[in-house]
């Protein structure tokens, strides 16, 4: 996750002071005067990625500090620098104590500016540094305390270090909260500490360290950058390693400008190493910075947020790796500009990107929510406002609710006539639909509020807000051991105007995750909750006070508890880690004499006994969470709902316990409703192309969804627990792919069709051997078989006549001149372009012109005269024996009174009876049928 500067950090300052430059990106987006203890995720959420120009640290601890619940940044009223020196101090007196249950510390120190911070849960340890002024030098001087008593008493720690070590900034370790790094103002020198800040060694480093960041799991691993050159931050460094917590130190890597540490849990190896250059080239290492490999170029920001990474090009187009997998482009419905990509929040598994949609107009952008990939987005809502900076890439208007994960706040602008209001929306379902805050019934005094009731809504500040140097208001305030609870300041009324004075900035309690409102305090507050919400403490700001208020039934009922005798300035309000105890450390400074006071507030024994099971209750936000349906083609699904244990409202006692955290259950599954199916591809693709098909549903509960897809090929089904898949066909043709979505109640199927062409393959030409002038010739082109090629275009040319034709595999062609022509032929289908190319011989017809084909008919006439001679020869030759032998016979019957020169009976040319014989008959029947003359006399 992209670190930003620890937003739990209090820096305070007196008001006489001078206007300091706001350089924290963090301090921006945390306090325009105070308090937002933002509460740790339960597991560290880690690699960070820290930017040089300012405490990388800071930026990393926002990210995933399971130490930092407690941390706040106070930005007094016209200061919130970048950083600080160090000097001596005169020794705290302890405070009497005004009450048993609370102690005032008075520093007797005049230091401008102070850091308070607490080193981590289950620490006892509470750190603090007064400075002078907030640009090391020669002249820097601060001053460094210690406390190890949750803030009840403070000691000087100037006998820990060396005599000459002037302190500038602790950098905490992001998961041993036992360990931190001091820097000195003035000298390459640490001080490192591994018991909590009791004792320090001192180890001097090549570099001025300007910014750390800590390995996930090998305390003794770290890298930092030396981003500050003669005192300006720049906004890049060189990148430093060390393996022994600071004794010595490589340098890895030139103009670092982000640098994080891998994760194993998504893939990364244990020395996995990531860092952007001042020239936008992305590269990784495997070996702790030993070698590095380019992932990408041309990139202005890169971003870890657990299984996610995100890279952002100069163009501002959004590159998403799920998993470490390759960085892809994602789509949006329409097409962005130049003018920012920022990606918001990751969560069960989608994406928050706000994008700018058009040019020109630098104060809003489009919000947008993604698929399980993070590739895909679809429009959640529009106009969200965005504050651009000139010392980070700006604040965009849209809060998480730590309390009920999956509900969202968000200021956006709305056009009204020639008006431009900003308003306070809500989701319920993660972006699928947003919705104005319905406004409480009645104010604190049970009046109802004036407003007109078609516009009358509840609007909300934000970081966005606190970031504004002319807006004294709390952002939004809920912790994650507090279920369901949020405090707000606010307004009730058309919309929240940042530039009135005469807007009140009341305060407004949540018990159910944002359904419903109370108005509680009017003015301007600090507030904090302890105990799982059972306790609520608010502070008037801006004002010299002395006056606590809190609650212990939600806000429905408030008392008032006088901490200190005289009015201070407040400066900052610091709860313990996790927020489940009942001590409060109210954090001012005395207008008058110029010194800070520290008071602790100890509700233990104002509340009474220890809490039982019996004061908690199990809640959850079923009910104002399933009553809104997703909009058609959102990809927003509340995959889990929050419940977990927080104190009845009302009870006044003493709990705190941490076994009752708040819990994820899933949330009741709903058919499967308008899945479709789509691919990377929309036409034709050639043989063994990767093709990603996705899987998309309007309406219904995909947690643990399967899906069953079929390829239509002679592969096997697959199954993926995932709405994308790959699939790689090895042959032609058309298949029908389809893939079945099932999540336990329903199952629904979708189908499209893919065309898969192979190469296109010529096996060879047919056509006569010659081919004659004025003749139609037939040509055609015979492909390889076995092989899809869909539908091709065939554009045959033949030869100096340049006729093309656009025909079919096979034309019909008539040359009109004699001699050799080269016939081409060039084919093309979606995939592919082949082209053949062969010469023909054309002849002409006989000598006279004619055209008509002799040959092809001479050579069967000769054939028939031949046969024809065949049979006359035969039947010749029969005939002749036939009349030899009947001349035989005849003499044998003839009477002895014939006349031997009377001519035969048979004519020896026609082969018929020629005679009859007296008293005697003679008839001839010749058999032509077979081989023997039949003879009948």
């Amino acid at each position: 996750m992209t670190a930003k500067l620890r937003p739990f950090r209090l820096i305070l300052a007196a008001a006489s002071l001078a206007v300091v430059v706001v350089v924290a990106a963090a301090a921006a987006a945390a306090a325009a005067a105070a308090v937002e203890p933002q509460p740790a995720p339960a597991a560290p959420r880690h690699p960070f990625t820290a930017r040089a120009g300012f405490n990388a640290q800071a930026t990393a601890d926002a990210a995933a500090r399971p130490r930092s619940n407690s941390r706040l940044i106070y930005v007094p009223d016209l200061a919130v620098p970048h950083r600080h020196t160090v000097a001596r101090a005169a020794t705290p007196s302890a405070g009497r104590r005004r009450r048993h249950e609370h102690c005032v510390v008075l520093f007797h120190d005049i230091g401008t500016y102070a850091n308070v911070d607490w080193l981590g849960d289950g620490s006892d340890v509470v750190l603090a540094l007064f400075m002078d002024t907030l640009l090391p030098g020669t002249g820097f001087a601060s001053r460094y305390w210690r406390s190890d008593d949750y803030g009840h008493t403070f000691t000087n720690m100037a006998s820990a270090l060396p005599a000459d070590a002037v302190v500038y900034d602790w950098h905490f370790d992001n998961f041993f909260t036992s360990r931190f790094h001091l820097t000195d103002a003035k000298k390459n020198v640490t001080y490192v500490t591994i018991d909590g800040g009791a004792s320090y060694t001192a180890r001097n480093t090549p570099f001025y360290p300007s910014a750390f960041l800590f390995h996930p799991s090998d305390p003794n691993t770290l890298m930092a950058i030396n981003s500050r050159v003669s005192n300006v931050n720049l906004a890049f460094g060189d990148l430093w390693i060390s393996t022994n917590n600071g004794g010595s130190w490589t340098m890895i890597l030139k103009q670092v400008e982000q640098f994080a540490f891998g994760d194993v849990t998504y893939g990364d190896a244990e020395g996995t190493i990531y860092a952007q250059t001042r020239d936008g080239q992305l590269s990784v290492s495997n070996d702790l910075g030993a070698t590095f490999q380019t992932l990408m170029t041309g990139l202005s920001y890169f971003q870890l947020d657990g299984e996610y990474m995100f890279a952002i090009t100069d163009a501002q187009d959004l590159y998403v790796s799920l998993n470490r997998s390759t960085l892809t482009k994602a789509t949006f419905p329409v097409a962005g500009t130049a003018e920012g990509v920022f990606v918001l929040d990751s969560f069960e598994q989608q994406v928050f990107v706000a994008h700018a949609s058009y040019f020109g107009d630098t104060n809003r952008r489009d919000l947008y929510i993604s698929g399980r990939q993070g590739l895909s987005y679809v429009a959640s809502l529009e106009d969200i406002v965005y504050l651009p900076s000139k010392n980070s890439r700006g604040v965009i208007d849209f809060t998480p609710v730590n309390s009920m994960r999956g509900v969202y706040i968000a200021n956006h602008l709305v056009t009204f006539g020639t008006d431009t209001l900003v308003r306070s929306v809500i989701t319920y379902d993660k972006g699928g639909n947003w919705h104005a805050i319905t406004p409480p019934a009645e104010d604190v005094d049970g009046d109802p509020f004036s407003c007109i009731a078609a516009n009358c809504s509840l609007h909300l500040h934000s970081d966005l807000t606190a970031a504004l140097p002319f807006i004294r208001a709390t952002p939004i305030y809920s912790s994650a051991s507090a279920i369901g609870l949020i405090v707000a300041s606010g307004v009730v009324g058309a919309d929240l105007d940042y530039y009135s004075d005469e807007v009140p900035q009341d305060v407004f309690v949540s018990r159910d995750a944002g359904a419903n409102w109370k108005h509680v305090l009017r003015g301007s507050h600090m507030f904090a909750t302890a105990d799982h919400g059972g306790l609520i403490v608010a502070i008037e700001r801006d004002i010299n006070t002395n006056i606590l208020s809190f609650s212990y039934n939600e806000g429905r009922t408030w008392q008032q508890f006088q901490f200190f005798e005289d009015k201070i300035r407040i400066a900052g309000l610091l709860t313990e880690p996790g927020e489940t105890s009942v001590v409060f450390s109210v954090y001012g400074y005395d207008e008058y004499v110029y010194e800070w006071i520290a008071i602790q507030v100890d509700f233990s024994t104002v509340l009474g006994e220890p809490c039982t099971e019996s004061d908690y209750e199990f809640w959850g936000a079923a009910r104002s969470v399933e009553r809104h349906a997703v909009h058609p083609g959102s990809f927003a699904r509340l995959r889990t709902s929050q419940a977990g244990y927080r104190k009845i409202a009302g009870d006044s006692c003493v709990g705190g316990d941490e076994s009752l955290a708040p819990v994820a259950t899933p949330c009741p599954k709903s058919p499967i409703l308008g899945l479709t199916l789509s691919a990377t591809v929309t036409s034709a693709i050639p043989v063994s192309t990767t093709v990603i098909f996705r899987a998309a549903v309007q309406e219904g509960s995909l947690e643990n969804a399967q899906y069953i897809w079929n390829f239509g090929d002679d592969t096997a089904t697959v199954g993926t627990s995932f709405p994308n898949v790959t699939h790689i066909f090895a042959a032609g043709g058309l298949f029908s792919v389809s893939v079945t979505v099932k999540n336990g109640i329903s199952e629904s199927s979708a189908s499209m069709t893919i065309e898969v062409q192979d190469n296109l393959a010529v096996a060879g030409f047919d056509f006569p051997p010659t081919v004659y002038v004025d003749q139609k010739t037939t040509f055609a082109v015979r492909m390889q078989p076995n092989l899809y090629f869909g539908a091709s275009t065939y554009l045959w040319s033949f030869g100096p006549e340049n006729v093309v034709i656009n025909g079919s595999s096979s034309i019909v062609h008539t040359f009109k001149k004699k001699g050799t022509y080269t016939v081409a032929l060039s084919i093309h289908n979606k995939v592919d372009n082949h082209a053949e190319s062969f010469t023909v011989e054309v002849v002409q017809g006989d000598d006279s012109g004619s055209s008509f084909p002799i040959a092809a008919v001479a050579v069967p006439a000769v054939l028939v005269v031949i046969a024809l001679g065949a049979v006359v020869y035969h039947y010749r030759r029969k005939y002749s024996e036939l009349n030899v032998r009947y001349s035989s016979l005849a003499a044998e019957i003839a009477p002895e009174d014939a006349n031997p020169d009377s001519p035969s009976p048979i004519s020896a040319v026609g082969m018929r009876p020629a005679a009859h014989f007296s008293n005697q008959k003679a008839h001839l029947r010749l058999h032509e049928d077979d081989d023997t003359d039949d003879v009948v006399v």
